[in-house]
């Protein structure tokens, strides 16, 4: 089975891009700094992590716009300078062994990430201006600085349910890949290359649930990558490994290098 699924792997030279989602949350908290480092040793390709603004302006890394799933504070995160921000624990809801992660600023995850594995950065909705004009002190442009300062602009990749942040980020930075996540409300019945053209994104990226093989084609007859989010399960893997897809976003990088015969760089990685 393994040698079928990397021959299936490096088809037509496409190598399926391992994402850790969050990190590698299916063993540390979500969108810490923890989560990264254990993606990292893992041996995953790239990480995915949330950013959303604090009251003051500064991007910090966290999904959901209020605090109290992930951290022991309350309310939305917009509400909270970055001081209150850092003053949280954003570890101990997992496992007491992480009560003293923090949620992280932007600029401490891509210190993190530089040099040692490929980011992702969604910028949420809720961080996003909704008005037609680019903003210097809105989200786009303060994502677009932070990965300049890095030298990540052509290596990273910015995604968002959101198209506005997407074309903003491209007019900031063109060297900057962009991802676009598909909003079944609003782009209901376009496939990726519509959903794409709109926003230059150069990749296409949709749950487990959505994907389907037309898409998948389409794409890639357009020059698209198509990225599913998201999947631990071994028999699932292998069914979008078949179907074609680019890239997988996962709780568990170390469950899909296992699948894909890319044996994990660390051992001992089991459940904490």
């Amino acid at each position: 089975m393994a040698g079928e699924m990397r021959a299936r792997l490096f088809f037509g030279g496409r190598r399926v891009e391992v994402i850790a989602h969050r990190g590698f949350s299916g063993i540390a908290p979500e969108n810490t700094l923890a989560a990264m480092r254990r993606a990292i040793e893992a041996g995953a390709d790239r990480v995915e992590f949330d950013v959303l603004l604090t009251r003051d302006g500064v991007p910090v890394v966290i999904h959901d716009p209020e605090l109290d799933r992930t951290t022991d504070g309350r309310g939305p995160v917009a509400a909270k300078t970055l001081a209150q921000i850092r003053a949280l624990d954003a570890g101990r809801w997992f496992h007491p062994q992480f009560a003293a992660e923090r949620i992280p600023m932007l600029e401490e995850a891509l210190v993190e990430c530089a040099g040692r594995i490929a980011v992702n950065v969604e910028i949420k909705g809720e961080a996003v201006d909704p008005g037609s004009l680019d903003d210097p002190e809105g989200v786009e442009a303060r994502v677009v600085a932070a990965l300049r300062r890095h030298g990540l602009g052509e290596s990273a990749a910015v995604s968002s349910f959101e198209p506005r942040a997407l074309e903003r980020v491209r007019r900031l930075a063109p060297e900057i890949p962009l991802q676009s996540l598909y909003n079944r409300d609003l782009h209901r019945d376009l496939g990726p290359v519509e959903v794409c053209a709109a926003c230059g994104a150069g990749a296409f990226n949709c749950s487990v649930e959505e994907v389907n093989p037309r898409w998948i084609v389409e794409a890639h007859r357009a020059g698209l990558r198509v990225n599913v989010y998201t999947s631990d399960d071994p028999e699932e893997v292998e069914n979008l490994v078949s179907l074609g897809v680019d890239g997988i976003f996962t709780n568990r990088p170390d469950v899909l290098l296992e699948v894909l015969g890319r044996k994990p760089w660390s051992a001992g990685l089991g459940e904490s």
